[in-house]
C-alpha cells in the first residue's frame, strides 16, 4: 500500500545550506530562505543534460532548524552539524539514514564538544572532521573529529589551524584535507577574505600551509573533480572578497601545488553549497547579494563548461511503498554502527495487523535493529 508523507515547508531559494551525497543520490538540507532558517531535507536525482533539472523530492525533516550548518556522508548516511537557528549557535548533530527511509527517522548523535556555525567539515580515514567556525564569540582556530568506532569526538591541540577560519571551506582529496580561504575578524589589519590555505595531512595529523588562493574568499564552497588526464583538481567557487560575491572560480593542481583560474560560474554566490556526483560538480543556492537563490548549475570538467542556471522546481510528495505503520512511542538512538544504545520503538504494523502484546513487539523490534546490527558487522 502506497502512502504519502506528510507535507512540510520546502522552501527553493535558500542560502546557508549544506548538500552531501548519499545512497547515488544528493540530499539537500537547512539554510534559510532570507527570513528564518528551515529544517528541511530534500534529495535531488540530476538529469543527464547540465541544463536539466532533475527530479526533487520532499523527505522527513531535520529534528531542528539549522542553517550555516555543514553536512557529510559516512558510512552511507547524511549527517547535519551543528549550524545556527534563533540566535544560538549549536554543537548538536542529527543522522538520517536512507536505507532506513521507510521509518522516516533523523537521530541524533554526540554532540561536538564545541558549538559551532560557518564551520567547515570533510570526511577523512572513515572520520568526521569540523574545523574553524564562529562560537558565538569569535572565529576559531581549532579541530575536532568524530570516530564512528568509539561513537565520540576527540579534539587535539596539535590540530588546531594557523588561524582562526570562520565562513572557510575544507575539502578532502587524496590524503590531506584542505582548509580554504574564510575570515578571522579579530585581526585589525589585512583582507577580512583569508587567501590562505591550510593542509592537514591524514597521516601526520598536522597542518602545513598551502599554496594561496589567488583572491582571498570567504562563504566559498571547495570540491575535488577528476580530470581526463587522471590529475585531480580543487575547485574553489564563488564566495566573497569581503565587498563583493564572486561568480569565479579558481582550481588547485593537486600534481603541480598552484591555483589558476577556471570557468566562473554564470551566477555569483555567496553561502551555497556544493557537491560531486559522477564528477559533475554541482552547486546549489546561496546568495547572490540581494537575495537567497532558488537556481542551482552543474560543471562537467570533460566539456570544461558550466551549464546555465537551473530553477529549483517545487520538490515532489514523497511516497513511501510500506505497509501503514503506527506511530513510534519512543525515539530510536543509535550509535555510527547501528548498535541500540538505549530504547527501541515498538515494531512497525501493517493497518490490520496487531502485536500480541507490547512485550512481543518491543521484543521484535529490537531483534531487527540488532541483526541488521550483526549483519553490518559482518561486512565490515
Amino acid at each position: 500500500m502506497e502512502m504519502e508523507a506528510p507535507t512540510y515547508e520546502q522552501p527553493t531559494a535558500r542560502a546557508g545550506l549544506g548538500a552531501t551525497v548519499a545512497d547515488g543520490k544528493i540530499y539537500v538540507c537547512g539554510g534559510h530562505d532570507g527570513e528564518s532558517p528551515v529544517k528541511t531535507l530534500q534529495v535531488f536525482e540530476p538529469g543527464d543534460e547540465l541544463d536539466s533539472p532533475g527530479t526533487w523530492i520532499e523527505m522527513p525533516p531535520m529534528l531542528a532548524r539549522r542553517t550555516y550548518l555543514q553536512t557529510v556522508s559516512l558510512e552511507n548516511r547524511v549527517f547535519a552539524i551543528g549550524g545556527s537557528a534563533d540566535g544560538r549557535t549549536l554543537n548538536t548533530i542529527e543522522v538520517f539514514d536512507p536505507e532506513e527511509n521507510a521509518w522516516g527517522y533523523w537521530f541524533t548523535m554526540p554532540p561536538m564538544q564545541t558549538k559551532r556555525t560557518l564551520h567547515g567539515s570533510a570526511v577523512g580515514n572513515g572520520r568526521v572532521f569540523v574545523c574553524g567556525g564562529f562560537d558565538g564569540m569569535r572565529d576559531m582556530n581549532t579541530t575536532e573529529c568524530y570516530d564512528p568506532r568509539t561513537n565520540a569526538w576527540t579534539t587535539k591541540s596539535s590540530w588546531n589551524l594557523k588561524e582562526g577560519r570562520s565562513y572557510l571551506a575544507l575539502c578532502h582529496c587524496g590524503d590531506t584535507i584542505f582548509a580554504i580561504g574564510g575570515q578571522d575578524r579579530s585581526k585589525d589589519d589585512g583582507p577580512r577574505a583569508h587567501p590562505s590555505v591550510e593542509a592537514f595531512n591524514l597521516y601526520s595529523e598536522r597542518w602545513l600551509p598551502e599554496a594561496d588562493l589567488e583572491t582571498g574568499r570567504l562563504g566559498l564552497s571547495a570540491s575535488s573533480l577528476v580530470h581526463d588526464d587522471g590529475d585531480k583538481y580543487i575547485y574553489a567557487c564563488g564566495g566573497s572578497n569581503g565587498s563583493d560575491v564572486l561568480a569565479s572560480v579558481e582550481r588547485f593542481s593537486m600534481r603541480e601545488h598552484t591555483w589558476s583560474n577556471a570557468p566562473p560560474m554564470s551566477s555569483p554566490r555567496l553561502g551555497h553549497a556544493a557537491v560531486v556526483l559522477k564528477n559533475r560538480l554541482y552547486v546549489i543556492g546561496g546568495y547572490d547579494g540581494k537575495e537567497p537563490l532558488d537556481t542551482f548549475e552543474c560543471f562537467d570538467p570533460k566539456l570544461e563548461k558550466w551549464g546555465p542556471p537551473v530553477k529549483i522546481p517545487m520538490p515532489a510528495k514523497q511516497v513511501i511503498e510500506k505497509p501503514l505503520v503506527k506511530e513510534p512511542e519512543k525515539e530510536i538512538y543509535r550509535s555510527c554502527n547501528r548498535q541500540v544504545i538505549t530504547k527501541v520503538i515498538k515494531q512497525p504494523c501493517a493497518k490490520d495487523e496487531k502485536p500480541e502484546n507490547d512485550a512481543v513487539a518491543n521484543a521484535e523490534g529490537a531483534k531487527r535493529l540488532n541483526d541488521r546490527s550483526s549483519n553490518d558487522d559482518t561486512m565490515n
